[in-house]
């Protein structure tokens, strides 16, 4: 959990803007919503990852069949607590082509397999270029710019897939511009 003790507001405010635009750099095709029935809603932030993992599993599969780990559809999770402190993640796909009626079909039979409906996984068909700064209203960083990066899961991270490229910035951080000169 974040250690207020040492929360800057305003360096996490600049924090936020800068993964806002690493976010919007990446050009996301699709937003997701995930927030889990009543009774799978958890306040525990394991048990919430797992149920993720499980829940996109199905997704990727019915994206890409039976063999989409080593083809998957690349995302980043934000994970946020609601009122009741329970989990639930908001999804950034970006790098893939998939047309929308193969999204809306693949999520269709997610919900057949789960029980889940149309108010537990939601597509935004109207997510903007402020989407990002929304999801990232729970992350907090002291003045050195450190973050808790429990809120922001890549894919990878989430099924344990080898990173073939990395995720590219939208601008070179300072470390890789001093190895140019």
């Amino acid at each position: 959990m974040t250690n207020f003790k040492y929360y800057d507001k305003t360096t996490s405010k600049t924090v936020r803007k800068e993964i806002e635009s690493w976010v919007n750099s990446l050009k996301p095709n699709y937003v997701l919503t995930v927030q889990f029935p009543p009774k799978e809603q958890t306040t525990s932030y394991d048990i919430s990852q797992n149920k993720l993992k499980s829940v996109m599993g199905k997704l990727e599969y019915h994206l890409r069949g039976k063999k989409w780990p080593e083809n998957h559809v690349p995302f980043i999770a934000f994970c946020e607590t609601g009122k009741l402190k329970t989990y639930h993640y908001h999804i950034f796909f970006y790098g893939s082509r998939i047309k929308s009626k193969r999204m809306d079909a693949a999520l269709e039979k997610v919900f057949i397999r789960t029980g889940y409906t149309v108010e537990n996984m939601y597509l935004d068909p109207d997510f903007t270029p402020n989407t990002p700064n929304y999801c990232t209203k729970q992350i907090y960083s002291d003045t050195r710019k450190h973050f808790d990066t429990i809120n922001l899961i890549t894919s990878e991270q989430l099924f344990d897939i080898p990173v073939k490229q990395p995720i590219q910035s939208h601008k070179p951080s300072v470390d890789s511009q001093k190895q140019k000169r």
